[in-house]
Parts: structure tokens; sequence; C-alpha cells
């Protein structure tokens, strides 16, 4: 009875244990395009477990049997998992987990590879520009630097912007949660009085044209666009247009940027029925019928008036309308709110003195108004005229700030 009990108790513990003799070796890397690393769990025959979050690291073992290593990615990563048992490659797998077996005079190597697949786009933008800002985000990104910025590809999660205006009280931070194929969009208008810009010697010296001006993207596939300053009013706005993708400047003939925005240029009808495609994200693609309104037949604008037909758009039921004349500051807002099935209610006339409950699509107005997306006309001291000209036009620079605060006020969650 006695020597029975002695055998059970021997073999629930190895004797490499008891002696604690090292018998092998399993090295852990993690490698990836960012400095951020994730966190492993080594679970042992024994059921303990070595927990760590180092770059590399080589564990001694003791035990031989059934190892599994567990991984946890950084934020907005997936894990691919490659073992070695010495130089021969024996397991691959693409989940963030991975089991083998260590028998005495074995040396496996683990390679944990981290690829971004759950990203987006950050933008961070003031009104005026060239405000100094703090932005922080997962897997400790911290980014100090000077408006307009933005992140392409980043790590889906939790950001906060921290602005630093000088010589006005500091505001709130900002904070929003960005997820998978998404745009988050910092905006921020500054009217402070004593606001100061600062100008440090860099600012004074002589500066390029180009960088005077509003660069969008970064290396080979950034677009410089001489014809907006980097001080004017809208430069920000079309930042972050062009930077989500939803206003692109023009091109020539062979589809290559120009470099121009065309901030003058009036909004035709056209152009408006991609703009409200791409502010909403729908996929003008989705509809494969031909355009009921035959001037958009052969038009690069062509899928998208079709689409805009296709989910009864107002402005769109129009079959005979004119694609290519300048679009009214009224049709601007009910078309972009209409593609972000935003409720729209009837107007009460109590909002701009010529905007009354008969004018056309004056819910779409009051509905921006109360949203501070529009604020209506100023007269030559600055002040509002408590007009809003809804059947004027609208040109891209004006465009771009309606856009920019829709995203900002509907899409930025």
């Amino acid at each position: 009875m006695g020597c029975a009990a002695g055998l059970a108790l021997l073999s629930a513990t190895p004797a490499f244990a008891q002696s604690g003799t090292v018998i092998g070796s399993i090295a852990i890397e993690q490698i990836g395009p960012s400095p951020a690393l994730g966190t492993w769990t080594l679970l042992q025959p024994d059921q303990t477990s070595i927990k760590m979050s180092t770059k590399t690291y080589t564990a001694e073992v003791t035990l031989p049997g059934n190892y599994t290593l567990f991984v946890e990615p950084p934020e907005g990563m997936s894990a691919k998992v490659y073992l070695y048992k010495g130089t021969e490659l024996v397991k691959t797998l693409d989940r963030p987990q991975i089991s083998f077996v260590l028998a005495e005079g074995d040396a496996y190597r683990i390679s944990v590879n981290y690829i971004l697949s759950r990203t987006g786009d950050v933008s961070i933008n003031s009104y005026p520009s060239g405000i100094p800002f703090r932005l922080e985000g997962p897997n400790k990104i911290t980014v100090n630097d000077k408006t307009p910025y933005a992140l392409e590809g980043t790590p889906e999660g939790q950001y906060t912007v921290r602005y630093y205006p000088k010589g006005c009280v500091e505001p709130r931070p900002k904070s929003l949660l960005l997820q998978k194929d998404g745009r988050l969009a910092f905006t921020i208008n500054l009217s402070c009085e004593t606001l100061v810009i600062d100008e440090t010697s860099a600012s004074k010296k002589e500066v390029s044209e180009e960088e005077k001006t509003v660069t969008v993207g970064a290396g080979d596939g950034a677009i410089n666009f001489t014809d907006v300053p980097q001080q004017a009013w809208f430069a920000p706005y079309v930042f972050t247009v062009v930077k989500t993708g939803i206003v692109s400047g023009y091109k020539n003939e062979y589809g290559q940027p120009m470099g121009k925005f065309g901030p003058e240029n009036l909004v035709t009808v056209g152009e408006l029925a991609k703009m409200a495609h791409e502010l909403a994200g729908i996929d003008e693609n989705d509809i494969t019928a031909r355009p009921e309104n035959r001037m958009a037949i052969g038009e690069w604008f062509s899928s998208y008036v079709a689409s805009a037909e296709q989910l009864f758009w107002l402005l769109f039921q129009d079959t005979s309308l004119d694609l290519q004349r300048p679009a009214t500051r009224g049709e601007v807002l009910v078309t972009l709110y209409q593609a972000l099935d935003i409720p729209i209610f009837w107007p009460h006339g109590d909002v701009f003195t010529d905007v009354s409950v008969r004018t056309p699509y004056g819910g779409a107005i009051e509905k921006a108004a109360e949203d501070g997306i529009v604020s209506g006309a100023a007269g030559t001291d600055g002040e509002s005229t408590g007009m809003f000209h809804p059947l004027e036009n609208i040109n891209r620079a004006e465009m771009a700030k309606i856009l920019s605060l829709m995203i900002d006020t509907y899409k930025a969650n």
C-alpha cells in the first residue's frame, strides 16, 4: 500500500522537476509594425505559467510535455505565430495561440508577428491652423505637433486630443473611439481674441511655396494644393475632406493630381451626388441600373446619379435636372442629410429671415443651423445678417467646411 502511494507520487511529479535540471529552451520574440508589444502567456505542463510583454525572452525549462503559448496582440492588430524547432519551421498559425510538445534536448523558437488589421484614419484640425496639440491613442501612441495633422492606418481604439492655444483658456480634451475602417476628425474653432500663433525662427525664415500651402498625405502620395494657403480660413476643412477621401482635387486627363483644389469654384449638382455618397460611405456601384437622367449618361458622375435616383433623394427625382449647373445651398443640405439618413422636420420659419415654411428644403436648412453646421450670412462688419440665402450657390471652400462639420457632428463616433 505504501509502495503504490509512492509510485503515484513519482508519476505525478516528473523527475526533471524534482531535480530542477534544464532539459530544453523556448525562445519567444515579438515582431510588429510599431514599437507596441503584445502580452504573451506560456502555459507549462504543470499548469504554471510565465507571462511577459518583452520583445524577446528565452525560457530555460525543466519539464517535458505539452506547452501552449497564448498571445494578446496590441490594439488593432492580429497575430501570426511561427514555431521553429532548431532552425526548422514546424508550424504556422494565423491565430494568437500555439501548442507543442517539448522533449529533453529540444530548443524551440516562437516568432509572433503582428499585422495591423483593424485600423482607421485620424485627422486633427483647428481654425485657425497652427495650434499645438497632443494626441494620445492605443498602444501608447503619442503625437505632439501642430494642426493640421493626420494619421493613416492607425490602430482602432480610443484617441484623445488636447489643444494648447497660446493666450487662450485651454479647451477640454476631446476623446473619440476609432473603429475598424473608420475615420475620426478632431476639429476645434477658436475665437479667443488673445490667441497667439507662435512665430519661431523657423517660421520667420523664408519658406517655399509648398510650405505655405496645404499638403495632404506623405511621401510619393503627397498632394500639395497650391491654391489652399495654410492660413486660409478654409485650409483645415480642405485638409479634412481630402484626407478622408470625400473630396479630391482636380486631375488631368491621365488621372494625375494637378495640385489644385479650386476653393472658389462652384459645386455642381453632379459633384454634389459624388460628395454625398462619399460622406455617407455609400457604394454607388451597388446600383447597376442606368441613370434615368439622360444628361448623366457617359459622364464621370453617371453611377452616382443613378444611385441617388434609386435611393429616392429628393433633388434627383427630377430626371430633367441640369447636372452641370451649380447646386444651391438648400439643395446641398437636403442631399447630404438624406445621404446620412438623418431625419428632417417641418421648418418653422423662425431661424433665418429669408427661410420661411414655404422655402424649398427649409427643414434641412433649419436642422443644419440647429446643429451648428451653418450659421448664415455675415455683413461687412462680421456680424450676422440673419439671412441664409438658400437659393445662392456654394463654392468648394464652403462645401469643405459643411462636410467637415458634418463629419465631426454626425460621424465622429
